[in-house]
């Protein structure tokens, strides 16, 4: 898992990774990064949070395109054009399961 945010005037700068060895756990840390960016982007009570984006739906969407060997990747755009970016991608050892 990888997170990023891209600034409009084109720095890009690292929010976090994580290796895991299965996709539960790749979007347990997405969802985890993607939260604990909103919270921070909305520190105040009440403020609205991406984790709201990211429903039961997306989430399973995402399960079954890692378990099926594709990365996925969750995008949300602050109001100053900041784009955040949280993917994960599968490796071979965790799309069949076998150990390395």
């Amino acid at each position: 898992m990888l997170a990023v945010a891209y600034n409009p005037n084109g720095w890009a700068t690292s929010l976090g990774c994580a290796v895991v060895d299965s996709p539960r756990l790749a979007m347990r840390c997405v969802l985890k990064r993607v939260t604990d960016v909103a919270d921070q982007w909305y520190a105040g009570p009440g403020g609205p949070s991406w984790a709201l984006e990211m429903d039961s739906f997306e989430y399973e969407q995402g399960l079954d395109q890692l378990a099926a060997g594709r990365a996925y990747v969750f995008e949300v755009s602050d109001g100053d054009g900041t784009q955040y970016v949280v993917s994960a991608t599968p490796t071979p050892q965790a799309v069949t399961g076998r150990g390395g």
